[in-house]
C-alpha cells in the first residue's frame, strides 16, 4: 500500500472516530464502509491476520472440508 492509501485510511479512521464521539452513526457506518472497501480491494496476506484470524480461518475451512467429503 502507498502512502496516498495510508493517508486515506488514516483520515477514514479518523472520521469514524469523531463521529462516533459525536453521536453520528451515519458518518460512522460509512466511514467503515469505506475501509472495507479499501481492505477488500488489497491484496490480502497471511501476514497480514492475527494469529486468532489465522486459527478461525482454519477452523473454518475445516468445517466446509468436513461438509463437502459427507457429501
Amino acid at each position: 500500500m502507498n502512502s496516498f492509501d495510508e493517508n486515506i485510511i488514516e483520515d477514514l479512521e479518523h472520521i469514524y472516530t469523531l463521529a462516533l464521539e459525536k453521536g453520528n452513526l451515519a458518518v460512522a457506518l460509512k466511514a467503515k464502509e469505506f475501509l472495507i472497501k479499501l481492505s477488500i480491494q488489497k491484496k490480502l496476506s497471511l501476514a497480514d491476520l492475527k494469529d486468532e484470524d489465522i486459527q478461525r480461518l482454519m477452523g473454518e475451512i475445516k468445517e466446509l472440508l468436513a461438509k463437502k467429503t459427507k457429501k
